[in-house]
């Protein structure tokens, strides 16, 4: 601790700290009158600091290339393209393939980059460090009428050389474009490849369940909806049929009933037998079944038959016309068998029809629905085959070089810059070195201090006595 020099008494004695303000601060200089020296030391030592890092500090030169990329031109109306204009994902995927180690590594071969190092520093850390140089950005997006938008991107490139950093930013440019170009083609490709991958999953499905119906109606012939009108028709057809012929029937077994000899004269019992039907018949007309004549009756027609039954076969043979009666009363009635059967059938396949029908239904309801899934797959992989040719030939976004980089004129960071931010810091420097000195070695600057200091009162002080 030291005590104020240069001071008198009423100073001394009338001055007080702010409240919170340091002492010293009041006395800004006093502080310059005692730590003069220190400050100019350190004053020289930042300067010098300042001088060595400006000398010895690299020239970094960046060039920028820019590159617009233009959504389709031609109406969407006319060809719908597969690749979203607005979705940054093909771009970032372009940028990616930009900054690959093989495009990267060429580059600094065809350049020449980083001089020396090539050849005792790793390729894998030139890559790194050319990565960490290079700055691919989107700079503006730019919408137009009817939904066209265009996007510019920016492409810089960090060097020690000025012209060495244009060449690599338009290298970086014309690889941009051709890798964007690339990246779309591939991308139409894809999908185009993708949806018919899709449409010969939906055709094989659609053959598949056409192949189904087809073996459904094959197995189920007879009992499809279809063919209910044609099966009641012939139900109609046959039962007409039946009907006919089990007249034909009875008419053909009542001649025979009352068949006639070899003469031509009916016998006694064949008489007496058709006189006892005419009676039942006219019994059966006027009462029930079960009155006593018509039973009485049926038992006598029942025995007569038997008599004539017999009669017949005791040895009377049968004429001609009897016989010629019988073989077709046979057939008759094997064609009325045959006529039930395919009733039977017919009707059998009828009931199930309405079966049938419902699971006939439903495949063909899945058959429409896969049909037009199949047509509508088709149009995609149309409408995906014309945006791939539009890709292909160029025609979809318009994609070139707006802005070639050029050797810039100054470096990226000014000398003058740093050299200014070096005296400011200098000064910095030893205005804090002479603060921190206060701190470290205070001086008493006023009575309130110096009360403070010793805890007791000041009485008075004496002036400073100048010699003579």
């Amino acid at each position: 601790m030291s005590w104020q020099d240069g001071s008198d008494q009423d100073d001394f004695e009338s001055s007080e700290s702010k409240d919170g303000v340091p002492p010293f601060l009041l006395d800004p200089m006093g502080i310059l009158s005692r730590r003069r020296l220190w400050m100019i030391l350190a004053l020289i030592l930042g300067l010098a600091a300042t001088g060595a890092t400006v000398y010895s500090w690299p020239q970094r030169y960046e060039a920028e290339a820019r590159v617009v990329i233009n959504s389709q031109q031609i109406p969407r109306e006319f060809v719908r393209s597969t690749i979203a204009e607005s979705s940054m994902a093909y771009l970032n995927a372009a940028v990616g393939r930009v900054l690959s180690h093989a495009n990267l590594e060429r580059i600094i071969e065809e350049h020449k980059l980083y001089g020396a190092l090539r050849d005792r520093v790793p390729r894998e850390t030139l890559v790194d460090r050319m990565r960490n140089e290079i700055t691919v950005e989107p700079e503006k997006s730019i919408s137009r009428e009817g939904g066209q938008t265009s996007i510019i991107y920016r492409l810089a490139f960090e060097s020690d050389k000025g012209q060495d950093a244009a060449d690599v930013a338009n290298a970086l440019a014309s690889l941009l474009l051709d890798a964007t170009l690339e990246q779309r083609t591939e991308q139409a490709r894809n999908v185009t490849r993708f949806l018919k991958q899709a449409l010969e999953r939906d055709e094989r499905e659609l053959r598949t369940l056409s192949q189904q119906l087809m073996d459904f109606r094959r197995e189920h012939r007879g009992e499809l909806p279809s063919e209910l009108d044609p099966s009641m028709r012939k139900l109609e057809m046959l039962h007409d049929r039946r009907t006919s012929l089990a007249t034909e029937i009875a008419r053909v077994e009542s001649n025979l009933d009352n068949g006639v000899g070899e003469s031509g004269v009916p016998s006694e019992n064949e008489a007496l037998l058709r006189e006892l039907r005419r009676k039942l018949a006219s019994e059966v007309a006027a009462n029930t079944d079960e009155h006593p004549n018509v039973i009485a009756l049926r038992k006598r027609v029942a025995d007569q038959e038997a008599i004539v039954r017999d009669e017949r076969a005791g040895g009377r043979s049968a004429s001609p016309t009897v016989r010629a009666g019988r073989t077709e009363l046979a057939l008759m009635r094997q064609r009325i068998g045959e006529i039930d059967a395919e009733m039977d059938e017919l009707v059998q396949r009828v009931d199930k029809i309405p079966a049938a029908a419902e699971e006939l239904k439903a495949l063909e309801q899945k058959e429409t629905v896969l049909r037009e899934n199949y047509q509508a797959s088709l149009r995609k992989v149309e409408d995906a085959e014309l945006a791939e040719t539009l890709e292909t030939a160029q025609h979809g976004a318009q994609i070139e070089i707006l802005e070639r980089a050029r050797p810039p004129a100054a470096p990226k960071q000014s000398r003058w810059l740093l050299l200014a931010a070096g005296v400011a810091l200098s000064i910095g420097l030893s205005l804090g070195v002479a603060l921190l000195l206060e701190l470290v070695d205070p001086v008493v600057l006023n009575a309130r201090q110096l009360e403070d200091l010793i805890d007791r009162p000041v009485l008075g002080s004496l002036p400073r006595v100048k010699a003579t």
